[in-house]
This record gives structure tokens, C-alpha cells and sequence, in this order.
């Protein structure tokens, strides 16, 4: 369609649904909000335009039913759908499903979410692009046979991962070969429940390692900058825990040499919208190449804060057909941001979800503080969805003043009627490696 847009679909819910309809507020846009039997009057849905009940609480009958969606968007008549964070935000076939509604999707095409959306791919991209990656194959495993071969040659460690995955699904670490068959068939069996395909990719895996990100922009016309790097090191079985940017230890050679490679990648396959490559870097400073996501992410908020940009309303006028009006010389990176996840669940050794009605919210503020939630006072927590209660995001001129006031708003923090991981991040920003950088991802095994 790639003409001005009246009136935009958000296909997600909580904060990812409530920051997507701000955005489009202040631009001027209608929102039309969904919501299953479960989130009734939440605040996605009363901040928005039109609320549809789109089916019932459990996911696959609602955020994840594409015709219902469509059905909303086509009786609405809305120029495009917003996928926001999650559900169907790296979904190709839905994507595609958009596009043959005549209904644009605020992301990529659907050819290039499923080219990047499978690691297998995105790792020959990045090859071609001459970025590191690990190891030299790029194969996909199909058998417990094909899996062992490679694990033998690859050698322990080894990690397996859905070739489709993402958000810390479908992935196994193995240590020795004893363990392999139950890993790979729990694996294999989760990337099939999941993403609905059993492909797997095996690497060598890095025990410890610092996981960096450098997000980028790209319009239409060839144009592509990035938007500087962060630093998601800190990590609860695989998915982040606390962001940082920029990160406090990356060299400037290494750091421009990330920046480039991203850029590289995009210009590659010709990338619209915004997108994040993701890496890992050793501790001899060698880093790879890890895989692409090709959507809006939990942590862009703390972009935002340090480069003053909106990357919703960018990733709106980008799908617009609006060529980027900003160059990487307007790029400046203004101190530093931290984020952390306040979750619910309670910590006894591993993070098990807590669920019930929250009987008091009391967030923070102050200046240099951001808090993106869609939950209140009297809402319930449910098992259905994901136990992401809100991002606490604090801004300041270096690392450590930006910690010191993240831990008043942890303070200044009230939540009850649910646990929350609250001590366990007051834990790890008080400890001293992480005030100097020296951690990796498996940092938080440390923790008690």
C-alpha cells in the first residue's frame, strides 16, 4: 500500500501493544486494538481507538489466530497491521497473508523474515557478508545420526538450536555425548511444537561469551544506518534479563566492526525496516555472528534514550515508503541506559512464573527514568502469557550513575499479590563484576 496511514491494526497485546499505540496517537493514527477474553478492559484496549475481542484467553485461539486478525482489519478497512513484539512479529506466513489482503505489514517482506528467520540461512548470509560465524557448515540436522556425526566433529560442547527458533525456545546445550539423544529429541520436538518445524542446527558452544547487538534502520531506497550496539550478556535460561548501551567494554575497533557488519548484512538482501544482528564475543575479542531479528525488540527503549530516536514511528514511516530523512553523521549517543525486566516469578534457585491478581503496583520515576507496562493495580497475572509485568529503563551519563539510580526505582518498587525477580536483580547490579563489565552469559549461575 506504502501511502500515508489512517488507521493501523496492533496485533499483540501488554506493553508491546500499549507502546506501538502511543506512537501512532502522537502521529496522528487510528488504532484498532485486539484482545482475547483474558485481557477484557486492559489497557491496550482502552487506549486504543476500537477494541476487538478477537477469541478466547489461550493464545492460539486469539494473538495467534491470523484469520480472526485479518477478518478484525479487513472489516475496519486499516491501511496496515502493527505485529509489535512477539506472536506474529517474525511470522512470514502471516506476513504474507498481509500482503495478499492488500493489507501492509510493518516489518519486512515475507521473503526476507523467513531468509533471516532461519539460522541456517542467516548464518550463509553473514558468510557471503564476511562476518564471522561459528564454525564453517551451515547445515541443517534432520536425524539423531546427522546430529551425532556433526557433534563428533564439532566437538563438546555443542549447542542445538531450531533453525526456526527464537526468544530462547528450542535450544539445548550438551555437554557430553551421553546426553545427546535426550537433548535432541527434546529439542527437536520443542522447535516442532513451537515453530512448527524439526530442523536443527548444531554449533560449537561458547561457554562464556558477551551477547551484543547492534540495531539498525533501512528504508526502501538503499538506505541503512545503525543506531549504535547493546549488551544483553545478562540472561535467564537464554532470554534477556538486563540491557545495557552502549556496552561498557567493547573496544572502539570492535565495536565499528560489529556496526559495519550489520550494515553489511542488510545492504546483502536488501533489508526494509528496523532489525537487530545479533553477536557473540569471546574473551579473545573474536566475535560471530549469532542470527538477525527482523522486528521490533523488548530492549529498544533504551536506544531510544540515548540517541533521542522513536524507533516505532521510524519503523512506521519506513513501511509508509518514506525514505529516512535521519544519516549516520545525525547519529550521537548521549550517555548511557540500562533496562531491566521486573518479571513474575520467584527465585529458588531456578525462575519459576508466579501468577495471581496484583493487589498493588507502585512504580518509580524521577528524572531519567522510563517504565513501559500495560499492568495496573487489580489485574491478573495469568498462566497464558508471557510473565513480562514491566521494563524499568534508567538513563544517566555512565554505567555506574545509571545503576545507582536503578536501584532506588528497584527501592522505590512496590508489587504485591505477585513474586517478583526484584532481589535477584538488585543481586546482580550491586556485584561488583558487573559494575566493570567483566561477566558473560553464564554470569548467572553465580547468583543464589
Amino acid at each position: 500500500m506504502s501511502s500515508t496511514y489512517k488507521r493501523i491494526l496492533v496485533a499483540n497485546r501488554g506493553d508491546s501493544a500499549v507502546r506501538v499505540i502511543r506512537a501512532c496517537k502522537e502521529m496522528g493514527i487510528e488504532t484498532v486494538s485486539i484482545f482475547s477474553k483474558g485481557d477484557k478492559g486492559a489497557l491496550h484496549t482502552r487506549l486504543a481507538d476500537y477494541s476487538i475481542c478477537i477469541g478466547d484467553v489461550q493464545s492460539k485461539d486469539s494473538y495467534l489466530n491470523a484469520y480472526n486478525i485479518l477478518a478484525v482489519a479487513t472489516d475496519y478497512k486499516v491501511d496496515a497491521i502493527h505485529p509489535g513484539i512477539g506472536y506474529f512479529a517474525e511470522n512470514a506466513d502471516f506476513c504474507e497473508l498481509c500482503e495478499s489482503c492488500g493489507i501492509d505489514y510493518i516489518g519486512p517482506n515475507s521473503k526476507i523474515i523467513q531468509l533471516m528467520g532461519n539460522k541456517i540461512e542467516a548464518k550463509k548470509v553473514a558468510k557471503k557478508s564476511d562476518i564471522p560465524i561459528i564454525g564453517e557448515d551451515c547445515i541443517e540436522i534432520n536425524s539423531y545420526e546427522e546430529c551425532l556425526n556433526h557433534a563428533r566433529q564439532t566437538g563438546y560442547p555443542i549447542i542445538l538450536k531450531a533453525a526456526n527458533g527464537g526468544g530462547g525456545k528450542g535450544i539445548r546445550v550438551v555437554k557430553k555425548e551421553e546426553d545427546l539423544f535426550r537433548s535432541f529429541e527434546l529439542c527437536q520436538k520443542e522447535a516442532e511444537k513451537v515453530f512448527g518445524a524439526s530442523k536443527i542446527l548444531v554449533e560449537r558452544y561458547i561457554e562464556k561469551a558477551k551477547h551484543i547487538e547492534v540495531q539498525v534502520l533501512a528504508d526502501q531506497y538503499g538506505n541503512v544506518i545503525h543506531l549504535g550496539d547493546r549488551e544483553c550478556t545478562i540472561q535467564r535460561n537464554n532470554q534477556k534479563l538486563i540491557e545495557e548501551t552502549r556496552s561498557h567494554k567493547l573496544s572502539e575497533e570492535i565495536r565499528n566492526r560489529m556496526y559495519q557488519g550489520a550494515i553489511a548484512i542488510c545492504k546483502h538482501i536488501g533489508y526494509v525496516g528496523i532489525g537487530t544482528i545479533e553477536y557473540l564475543l569471546e574473551d579473545d575479542k573474536s566475535f560471530y555472528f549469532m542470527e538477525m531479528n527482523t522486528r521490533l525488540q523488548v530492549e529498544h527503549t533504551i536506544t531510544e534514550i540515548i540517541t533521542g530516536i522513536d524507533l516505532v514511528k521510524e519503523q512506521i514511516r519506513i513501511a509508509q515508503g518514506e525514505a529516512l530523512e535521519i544519516t549516520q553523521d545525525d547519529i550521537h549517543f548521549n550517555g548511557y541506559a540500562i533496562q531491566c525486566r521486573i518479571l513474575a516469578e520467584y527465585f529458588n534457585g531456578s525462575f519459576i512464573p508466579d501468577y495471581g491478581k496484583i493487589t498493588r503496583f507502585d512504580m518509580p520515576g524521577g528524572f531519567g527514568v522510563r517504565i513501559d507496562s500495560s499492568y495496573e493495580a487489580n489485574n491478573i497475572v495469568t498462566i497464558y502469557y508471557d510473565s513480562l509485568l514491566c521494563k524499568i529503563c534508567c538513563h544517566d551519563q555512565d554505567k555506574k550513575q545509571a545503576i545507582s539510580k536503578m536501584l532506588r526505582c528497584l527501592d522505590e518498587m512496590q508489587v504485591e499479590g505477585v513474586s517478583t525477580n526484584k532481589e535477584v536483580l538488585i543481586s546482580i547490579l550491586k556485584d561488583t563484576k558487573f559494575l566493570e563489565g567483566d561477566y558473560t552469559t553464564d554470569f548467572l549461575k553465580t547468583i543464589k
